[in-house]
């Protein structure tokens, strides 16, 4: 990419489109709403593109118009490949960049990384920045459209003023083991959260009366979309191995929607477990519903930085999690030994009943690193110094 002209610091405003694939339920969201609602004051004005999303996505368009976040939807920007659609992206993201003329273009997630980046090259953006909430480069496809995937990420990073990751393990990945960008290009740059509203919930929820699951039961969760990478069948397998072995001592809650709602269903019953099992659909979690929980179960195959497991500490929630993405990032500042390396169901449950054997919490000194490390301050303070890094002359 050949060298712009620095962002002047006489204009009253640097301009920033902030672009993702689909404004629904997730960490993406939660982050690039929040760096839309802080990073729009005396120095920086913020408009947030992204696609509508699928209907079994719950939307958080209301939760950014509610946060006063200027936004624009391109319904064609969805999670899958389609080539109508995202050549129709494409094209609107290219008419709204040559409209708005911003000075950075900012994308997060992997669809609106690379349209957005195509797209605010060719419209002559002087700096593009891109977000890797996680990658898609391993658990998500094949060998060869991975690949793929990796090829056209490289080619990305050179149009790219630079890449930014959430964690230290997404680093190394990005860095050394795909080589996607040089060190240099990667910046460090975790997550960050407004932890008010979820410290302090109006009104309070006791999940257990809700669900009507009896206090004697050890309550595991898990928190997310129902999708294959999230392997919600790997769950119901420990589920069942967990109830083979401490029969009717367990109760398992699955929150969130996706399109294999139906198909977990159908196996829970099919094993006869229905009786153990809650599926709630879409919570608005905050920190009493996490205390909820005995447990935090994560099982996916792959993940950037999981915005469940950070919550649950920052509540005081234990955590058994596959080691996977950026979770050993985050177990540094709680306990390895419920960090699952090898995915095998076995190893989760002896995890977990070693969890139970003590029915210990997360200590107060864990879950203050959390909300001090993760702090929404913090990361809009970041993201400030790397935009005005190229402020200078």
């Amino acid at each position: 990419m050949k060298k712009s002209t620095p962002i002047s610091r006489s204009n009253r405003t640097i301009k920033i489109l902030r672009i993702q694939s689909r404004i629904v339920v997730g960490g993406p969201s939660l982050h690039t709403i929040l760096l839309s609602r802080h990073l729009n004051d005396q120095q920086f004005t913020t408009k947030l593109v992204g696609g509508a999303g699928n209907p079994d996505e719950k939307s958080m368009l209301d939760d950014a118009k509610r946060e006063g976040v200027d936004c624009v939807i391109i319904s064609e920007m969805g999670r899958e490949i389609h080539l109508y659609d995202d050549i129709l992206s494409f094209w609107k993201l290219f008419r709204l960049i040559k409209k708005e003329k911003p000075a950075v273009v900012h994308t997060h997630t992997a669809k609106a990384g690379a349209i957005g980046r195509a797209a605010a090259f060719l419209a002559g953006v002087p700096y593009i920045f891109h977000t890797f909430h996680g990658h898609v480069f391993d658990s998500y496809f094949g060998r060869l459209k991975s690949s793929l995937f990796v090829f056209v990420e490289r080619l990305l990073a050179k149009i790219s003023t630079a890449i930014i990751v959430i964690s230290e393990s997404q680093k190394n990945d990005i860095v050394n083991l795909y080589r996607v960008a040089p060190a240099q290009k990667v910046k460090l740059i975790p997550l960050g959260f407004e932890w008010n509203v979820f410290l302090n919930p109006r009104p309070q929820v006791n999940i257990r009366e809700r669900y009507q699951i009896p206090q004697e039961k050890l309550l595991i969760a898990i928190v997310g979309r129902i999708v294959p990478i999230k392997d919600h069948l790997l769950f119901i397998e420990i589920a069942h191995r967990l109830l083979i072995r401490h029969k009717g001592q367990f109760h398992f809650m699955i929150i969130g929607d996706g399109e294999l709602r139906k198909q977990l269903a159908d196996e829970i019953r099919q094993r006869n477990m229905a009786e153990h099992f809650t599926f709630t659909g879409w919570l608005e979690l905050n920190c009493e519903i996490y205390r909820s929980f005995d447990l935090l179960l994560l099982t996916s195959k792959n993940e950037g930085t999981p915005v469940a497991i950070i919550e649950a500490l920052a509540a005081g929630t234990p955590v058994v999690a596959a080691a996977v993405g950026g979770v050993p990032d985050i177990f540094k500042m709680y306990d390895p030994q419920f960090l699952v390396h090898d995915r095998s169901p076995e190893s989760f449950v002896e995890a977990i009943l070693r969890l139970r054997e003590n029915r210990g919490r997360v200590s107060p000194e864990v879950s203050r690193r959390i909300l001090e490390y993760y702090s929404v301050y913090r990361l809009v303070e970041d993201v400030r110094k790397l935009y005005l890094h190229f402020a200078k002359g």
